[in-house]
């Protein structure tokens, strides 16, 4: 088998072209690969800063949230403290308490209320206080069938 001499030749112009088109694609390679890179990195940080400002958006909002729940809290505990001491003042006036005594009937009844709500409210290890002459403690959970 001869090998055929008429197989196409390459001009020494097309080479020129051909070498001029392959440096020009990897000029291009070369300067849009860093190129794309800063893009990328842009890209990203612009979308890591946009979570990060909706996050923030989010603990405002719940620190404005949590901050109107203990406002509300606060005037409810308000509420709470006036009528016990209305009632504190009806029931010692009802069992006919005048003078020093009414004071300190008053203020033992207000202190008991006080004490069984924080207990009643969930609070653990509180113990209720009683309000009898002997002042007795009732641990939380504890029942006088109990004993």
């Amino acid at each position: 088998m001869a090998i055929s001499s008429d197989s196409p030749r390459v001009s020494g112009g097309t080479a020129i072209v051909l070498l001029i088109l392959v440096l020009i694609v990897a000029a291009g390679a070369l300067y849009g690969c860093p190129q794309y890179n800063v893009y990328s990195s842009r890209l990203r940080g612009e979308a890591e800063l946009a979570q990060a400002q909706g996050n923030r958006m989010a603990l405002v909002a719940q620190a404005g949230a949590e901050d109107e729940a203990s406002i509300k809290r606060a005037e409810a505990a308000g509420r709470r403290v006036a009528g016990w001491v209305k009632a504190a003042k009806e029931g010692c006036d009802a069992m006919g308490r005048t003078g020093d005594d009414l004071k300190t009937c008053e203020d033992m009844l207000i202190k008991d209320s006080l004490t069984f709500s924080v207990a009643h409210e969930g609070n653990p290890g509180v113990t209720v206080v009683v309000g009898t002459q002997a002042n007795v403690a009732v641990p939380p959970g504890k029942s006088e069938d109990a004993h």
